[in-house]
């Protein structure tokens, strides 16, 4: 059972201007070390006026009027993110390898396990989000360093200027190439299916998408009969899927340097791709 000490939202409004660190340490049971640190992971937030951000310093002085959140995990303050890995430093942008399970951004409990903060911390550098990817989905990630890249190059999404295209593994036999136009939330998507290597139970197929609509790829194949190997939400919950985790691969990226203006075309590395002998094998287990 979680206690209440481990686990809890908390929201006063500052009544006597000091800091920060004092008045969290006053107003809750956590020692000083304890909201230290989950201030430098994103759990303590500060209303001023209409503006509300994350409050990471310690010494911070907050004002009369101000309010401050406290949203504390203590599970989630304990985790530590990976180390991760730069495909290509543009200087102004890079991209980078996102691995599987972490979600792109933060809650309100933390931030420290997304990858945005991830990359702020490896490279000291501020970090703009660009695009997403789904918190299971790995590869290929495109990041900036400062707005108005980040401005440039989600203007390049937008416009649908942007090549991306995915692995997948399917249930099911896929034999031929598929263009998929089903509407996603009402809005046009578009994505076509090539079959790589196709067996009774598997098909591996490459998945390029000029939409990105949320969870387009997972969808559009759901649609078809051939839900994502590992996709709970749309596909299916078997003891199989669950141990196989989503089968989606952020495989290829291609974009224009704002800086330059030349294309750069990024490929993920093999050794990220999905492994069909090793789940043929964990589908053997799971079928005995």
């Amino acid at each position: 059972m979680t206690s209440k000490k481990d686990y809890f939202d908390r929201t006063l409004t500052v009544t006597t201007p000091g800091s920060a660190l004092a008045i969290l340490a006053a107003e809750t049971t956590l020692s000083r070390t304890r909201i230290k640190d989950a201030m430098a992971k994103g759990a303590v937030w500060c209303t001023q006026g209409k503006r509300t951000s994350r409050l990471r310093r310690a010494n911070t002085t907050v004002s009369e009027g101000d309010r401050l959140s406290i949203h504390y995990n203590r599970a989630l303050l304990a985790q530590e993110g990976p180390d991760l890995v730069c495909h290509q430093d543009g200087g102004q942008w890079a991209v980078w390898i996102k691995p599987s399970g972490m979600p792109t951004t933060g809650s309100r409990f933390c931030d420290h396990l997304a990858m945005t903060r991830r990359v702020t911390l490896q490279t000291h550098r501020e970090t703009y989000l660009v695009h997403r990817l789904d918190q299971f989905t790995c590869g290929l990630m495109l990041m900036a360093y400062n707005r108005q890249t980040a401005n440039q190059l989600a203007t390049q999404f937008e416009s649908r200027r942007v090549h991306k295209a995915y692995l997948a593994v399917v249930h099911g036999r896929l034999n031929e190439a598929l263009g998929i136009d089903v509407p996603v939330d009402n809005k046009e998507a578009f994505s076509e299916a090539v079959p790589i290597e196709a067996s009774q139970d598997f098909s591996l197929v490459r998945v390029r998408i000029t939409t990105g609509r949320k969870h387009q790829i997972r969808r559009h194949l759901a649609t078809v009969g051939h839900p994502v190997v590992g996709d709970r939400q749309y596909g299916y919950a078997r003891p199989f899927d669950v141990s196989a985790g989503l089968q989606l691969v952020a495989t290829e990226l291609g974009f224009e340097c704002p800086v330059s203006g030349e294309h750069v075309s990024c490929r993920l590395p093999i050794t990220y791709h999905p492994d069909l002998d090793a789940l043929r094998l964990l589908y053997s287990d799971h079928s005995a």
